[in-house]
């Protein structure tokens, strides 16, 4: 049975679409699992670090309905992306440790380095700066340093890091974002086509892991961008219900394939 189990949460990227990673949370935390260690990218390292710093799924929030895409990007022109995470960076100083090991639990992080086209996991050292550097979604946010290297989110090449987890707990439950139609649309503008093209290298790199998850969590919803923060409120309850599905009858996500609803 899964409550004897020690468990890794790898939670996908997915802008705002994080808030179903916290409804998730909220259901799955009534099962009181034995969560041993987490693995996030880009939105979901952000819920993990919150996660692993001792925050509740409620904490969590609460913090995110606080935020407005306003206090949350401001525009950089075209400096190496149209937009800075100053919002999320002042969020991250004000309420979890600075680095890796004042965490409550092992966490792990991914990004991509640019110079040398590799994906870094990082588990020690800043952890502000690593989950920046995880959610730098390409040509829409600004690239983060790691070390003195140019990185982008981490989801360009494992945006599911359960690869990450794999070997270190009993089982591995994959929570995966990005299953949604687009609407079609010949006009799309530069923010709309940035996150069509990063979603098409997501689709295909989250069924490369696919195989290191024991249980794989993929709701259906609507579309909605990666900044669409005024439907935060539905989508942790998407989450909500997500993880109460999981919690009845946890057999249901067994079936680890992916097939997305639709074309971008």
């Amino acid at each position: 049975m899964i409550e004897s189990k020690e468990i890794g949460l790898a939670l996908s990227g997915g802008g705002i679409r994080g808030a179903i990673h916290v409804g998730f949370l909220d259901a799955f935390e009534s099962y009181r699992p034995n969560v041993k260690a987490v693995a996030g990218t880009s939105a979901g390292s952000i819920v993990g670090a919150f996660y692993c710093a001792g925050f509740t799924s409620k904490e969590i929030m609460a913090l995110f309905k606080g935020t407005s895409l306003r206090s949350f990007v401001s525009w950089n022109g075209f400096r190496k992306g149209l937009m800075e995470m100053s919002g999320l960076k002042k969020l991250l100083e004000q309420h979890i440790p600075k680095d890796f090991s004042e965490l409550e639990k092992p966490f792990a992080v991914t990004a991509c380095a640019l110079d040398e086209e590799e994906l870094l996991v990082i588990e020690e050292g800043d952890l502000h700066q690593a989950v920046l550097a995880s959610c730098s979604i390409p040509i829409i946010f600004q690239t983060v340093e790691i070390n003195g290297r140019a990185c982008v989110d981490g989801g360009v090449l494992n945006s599911l890091p359960a690869d990450v987890l794999h070997g270190r707990v009993d089982q591995v439950i994959g929570v995966h974002l990005n299953n949604m139609r687009y609407p079609s649309s010949k006009q799309d503008n530069l923010l709309v086509l940035a996150e069509k093209v990063f979603l098409m290298s997501v689709r295909h790199n989250v069924k490369r892991n696919l195989k290191y998850c024991d249980y794989f969590v993929s709701p259906e919803i609507e579309h909605t961008s990666v900044l669409d923060f005024d439907k935060i409120e539905r989508l942790y309850h998407i989450g909500v219900k997500t993880g109460r599905d999981f919690v009845k009858n946890p057999t249901l996500f067994t079936k680890k394939e992916f097939k997305p609803q639709g074309k971008l």
